[in-house]
């Protein structure tokens, strides 16, 4: 999805639900720096209990020595945040500990590399 871009019917709706999620976060998060500390905020998150930083760290092929380094890098920034966009429990669980909607994981994902939507 690009901001400010309708392509036809279907595209009308994330439109909506990108202006709505806009409103309600005073326009939190719609960009790069947001969407870093979203996933910053998603690795604590899921490095506070073991089984999902084990599996975090299965699926990401890094090794806990390797995290806090990797953890600057906005294109393993965008993959905390696939990881959680993998996993709809994870998802859930991840929005309702930060008080976040879960639309606004998403969206966020789009400023990150490897987000890019057309």
């Amino acid at each position: 999805m690009v901001p400010g871009r309708v392509d036809g019917l279907a595209n009308a709706k994330n439109q909506l639900n990108y202006a709505t999620w806009i409103y309600q976060t005073g326009g939190a998060m719609t960009n790069e720096a947001g969407a870093r500390d979203l996933a910053a905020r998603a690795l604590i998150f899921i490095a506070q209990e073991p089984d999902r930083i084990g599996r975090f760290l299965a699926q990401s092929g890094v090794g806990p020595s390797d995290i806090r380094d990797r953890a600057k890098d906005p294109a393993f920034q965008g993959g905390i945040l696939d990881h959680l966009l993998s996993d709809e429990d994870l998802l859930t669980d991840f929005a309702d500990w930060a008080e976040v909607d879960p639309l606004s994981i998403g969206l966020c994902r789009q400023f990150l590399p490897g987000g890019e939507t057309t």
